[in-house]
């Protein structure tokens, strides 16, 4: 089975093709943040065995370990907070036809997505984007607040899965050489574009998803240079391609390539989550469950001083509570924290700009 080992690599691609540069905004504190080189991470902390994110907590709560090393809170922010960031969403829909496009060609699946993004808060933004094998994707809308829009794009695709692979029209846009290149690219300007916005793909794909080991490690790198979080709604492929994955997996095994857990590997590299759905009336209940739990998140910031330099090196993050705060709790009850594993120094804007 040939599927989709490039495609990650889209979801950054589609990234730079939807950022556009953020408004200039009148609030001084914002301009100072932007100024200065924070790094931010979203942390989501659950009560492991209900799943019910905890709330409440406080920037004293939390502790941020940079290489070992604690950091200084100097930003937080919780759901409660006017100053929490506001969602960039792409939402990546896998087209295929004996995977989860065969679900999205369902006029109440469609439906329902729609209805559930007109739930965001005014603020927040969506972008759309279909994608066939990760070798041709079709940007079905930028970055939007305009809910008439995205229910515009989510409508065309039923009509995209029917007419299959190879409609795109755009030449240009199915090119895929330099594609290492292109997701450093992307990742630089999705982080620059979006500094004040909590960066969010959520994937609606099918279970099967072949990728080689050290592209799936260097997609969830740069996913975390960008500073975005990965998600994934996955449904069960058709049994024909389960049955091959079965059969060809020792090979995969052998060449270092995985046909399953590419998801949830990128959900716990980033942050996310990776969550499996049985029934496809489900994508937009599990897809709200997604969206509800990033309004839980916890926004963290920490300052980094001017002798800090970007050395292209990726430093390992951990994120976990005090234990002041897990006595509060509870000490019998057990908690989760997921927060993205690691973040790239950012260069100064000076020094991006003289590039």
């Amino acid at each position: 089975m040939m599927k989709k080992s490039l495609l990650f690599g889209w979801i950054l691609v589609a990234l730079l093709c939807a950022v556009v540069p953020a408004t200039a905004q009148d609030n001084s504190e914002e301009t100072v943040r932007i100024s200065t080189r924070v790094v931010f991470i979203d942390a989501l902390v659950q009560d492991k065995q209900t799943g019910e994110p905890v709330r409440n907590l406080t920037a004293e709560d939390f502790e941020v370990l940079d290489e070992g090393k604690p950091r200084t809170l100097t930003y937080f922010s919780r759901e409660a907070d006017a100053r929490r960031r506001p969602l960039a969403l792409l939402l990546l829909l896998d087209l295929e036809d004996f995977g989860a496009g065969k679900y999205l060609q369902q006029p109440g699946v469609i439906k329902s997505l729609t209805e559930t993004l007109t739930k965001l808060r005014p603020e927040d933004e969506v972008a759309i984007v279909g994608d066939f094998f990760g070798l041709e994707s079709e940007m079905l809308s930028g970055f939007t607040r305009d809910r008439m829009q995205t229910a515009a794009a989510l409508a065309k695709v039923p009509d995209l899965v029917a007419r299959g692979y190879g409609t795109q029209k755009n030449e240009d846009e199915k090119k895929n050489e330099n594609l290492h290149v292109a997701l450093e690219q992307v990742a630089r300007t999705a982080s620059a574009a979006r500094p004040n916005s909590q960066v969010v793909i959520v994937h609606i794909t099918d279970a099967q998803i072949l990728i080689f080991n050290k592209d799936r490690s260097r997609i969830a790198s740069n996913l975390n240079r960008s500073g975005a979080t990965y998600n994934a709604i996955t449904s069960e492929t058709e049994k024909m391609f389960r049955v091959m994955a079965s059969i060809f997996k020792p090979v995969a095994i052998l060449a270092r390539a995985s046909f399953t857990g590419s998801a949830g590997y990128l959900a716990r590299r980033t942050g996310g989550e990776a969550l499996r759905v049985s029934d496809p009336r489900n994508y937009a209940t599990t897809l709200e469950n997604i969206i509800n739990k990033l309004s839980a998140r916890y926004s963290l910031g920490f300052t980094l001083d001017e002798r800090e330099r970007a050395d292209g090196q990726m430093r390992r993050l951990e994120v976990r509570l005090r234990r002041a705060a897990r006595d509060r709790l509870g000490k019998a009850r057990k908690l989760t924290i997921s927060a993205r594993d690691g973040y790239f120094v950012p260069e100064y804007a000076a020094a991006r700009a003289n590039k």
